[in-house]
């Protein structure tokens, strides 16, 4: 047989030929697999140092592991298309396994494309229920596109007061957007209680990190008595201070 024939030279070859043959054989098979052994780590690694290619290999594995976070970033890499040929439905896959894991962000993306019906067929009650459970985690983004879907009634039914009420957790994470509604939701008191005070409060804020609401700021500010307005910045400054060194 032709095994055997092949077998009987690589015994004649001696001991250390041998060796140095398996040895070849072995770093020949390592070379043609990346991921043998690699870590959920070494895919960061290899991402971050834009070998897309490798890390796909890597984090490809360590999903099929059941690794969460490398699910999250696999599901990123199919959308984005690095590394791998963009397909909108291996991203939906790979997000799904993270989210079922209650990994936020990966809820959030799966809320956020069955806004769009980009993968799936278009479904804003469906889209709702995973922002819910992304808002419900802490994720920023989840809880303004919660509230905004509380205003519009989009997927849910239409409840300004639920939706303040997501706002407000997303202001206090610090989105400037979500700071700037709440402002204009308490100047005009749509779904809470109207408090120019509240207002100047969130628009004050919100103008700190992004001179856009600038505008807001000023004009609720005129509107105020000099010791509300006096009161209302000591109060905002301690929020921002207080929030800066909780993020440090």
């Amino acid at each position: 047989m032709i095994f055997e024939k092949q077998f009987s030279i690589f015994l004649d070859l001696g001991r250390s030929q041998m060796q140095k043959l398996l040895l070849l054989f072995f770093l020949s098979v390592l070379a043609e697999m990346p991921a043998f052994g690699a870590t959920y780590y070494d895919g960061l690694m290899s991402y971050f140092m834009g070998d897309h290619a490798v890390a796909a290999e890597i984090l490809r594995d360590q999903a099929e592991r059941g690794n969460s976070d490398a699910q999250l970033i696999l599901g990123s890499m199919y959308d984005r298309g690095e590394g791998v040929q963009s397909d909108a439905g291996m991203a939906i896959k790979w997000w799904r396994r993270a989210a079922e894991k209650n990994v936020s962000e990966a809820q959030f993306n799966l809320g956020d494309f069955y806004r769009r019906g980009r993968g799936v067929s278009r479904d804003l009650s469906e889209s709702v229920k995973w922002f819910k459970k992304a808002a419900e985690g802490g994720y920023p983004k989840a809880q303004r596109a919660l509230a905004y879907a509380y205003s519009t009634g989009d997927g849910v039914k239409k409840d300004l007061k639920e939706a303040v009420k997501w706002w407000e957790k997303a202001a206090e994470q610090g989105d400037s957007h979500a700071q700037c509604i709440l402002a204009l939701s308490y100047a005009m008191g749509q779904g809470c209680r109207a408090s120019l005070a509240e207002a100047y409060f969130w628009a004050y804020i919100a103008a700190e990190k992004d001179e856009k609401y600038l505008i807001l700021r000023n004009r609720l500010a005129a509107e105020l008595k000099p010791d509300d307005h006096r009161q209302t910045v000591v109060r905002a400054r301690a929020w921002i201070k207080r929030f800066d060194l909780e993020k440090r």
